[in-house]
């Protein structure tokens, strides 16, 4: 009955925080709806086991052996892919003729810059300034329930904490990590330094790793610079980034 009853509380305590992070932080999305999901599995089960107080399914070998094996792999998974994203954000030095830097757009919270972004745009500011002659790609278009761009708001953040507007170039036409790193290549195909010298490429920790396999893939020689994730949200961010890099391998 213990181990239920932890189940149970474990569900509730999931089911919560999809409601907290949808409303309050991180709007809607996959890394948020799935904790939900387990949530919900983990109190039908309990109940389940409750009602009859006899785990039927799980006796039967077939299908013990199926969810043992589906478990296995699942770990696999989930640790591999962390080792992956891991291995991302450690920093190589980024040569001094490299005058490029692209910062990848993270969705608007309400038309204005969400916490994982703010931390996206903070983390280059530093760079941005010591670099004044460094031209800045951002990158981002407008969301179903936008009223503006990612990119235009990441501007303006960015004009207002001092740098140049010359500077900074607008993609605001990309919906995606793949679209806003091809757009931005469409934008830059002139520009003789980035096929030296590679760039500057600004995400948040859990999104370096995927967001270099698809710079690479669109053109570029791409420096990582990471930015932290609002610690909130990690968990959710990391299980979203799973399920898209699973995507990007599979179908991208």
């Amino acid at each position: 009955m213990t181990k239920r009853i932890i189940f149970i509380a474990s569900g509730v305590l999931l089911i919560a925080d999809t409601v907290i992070l949808t409303v309050n932080v991180a709007g809607f999305n996959t890394g948020i709806i799935i904790p939900a999901a387990a949530g919900l599995l983990l109190i039908a089960y309990s109940v389940f086991k409750i009602i009859t107080n006899n785990a039927i399914l799980i006796k039967n070998k077939k299908i013990k052996l199926t969810l043992t094996a589906m478990t296995t792999a699942a770990i696999i998974s989930i640790i591999t892919l962390e080792l992956f994203i891991s291995s991302a954000t450690v920093r190589r030095k980024i040569p001094d003729d490299t005058k490029t830097m692209i910062i990848l757009g993270a969705g608007l919270r309400k038309n204005r810059i969400s916490p994982v972004l703010r931390r996206r745009l903070d983390t280059a500011l530093p760079v941005m300034k010591a670099k004044p002659d460094m031209l800045v790609v951002v990158t981002g278009g407008k969301g179903a329930t936008q009223e503006v761009t990612e990119a235009e708001e990441m501007k303006k953040y960015l004009a207002a904490a001092g740098v140049d507007p010359d500077r900074i170039v607008v993609e605001n036409k990309s919906t995606s990590t793949k679209e806003n790193l091809y757009f931005a290549m469409n934008i830059l195909r002139e520009n003789v330094s980035i096929k030296k010298n590679g760039i500057i490429l600004v995400t948040n920790d859990f999104h370096m790793f995927r967001a270099k396999h698809l710079a690479v893939k669109a053109g570029f020689i791409p420096f990582g610079l990471p930015a932290s994730t609002p610690l909130s949200i990690v968990i959710n961010c990391h299980i979203r980034e799973h399920l898209a890099i699973i995507k990007t391998f599979l179908l991208d």
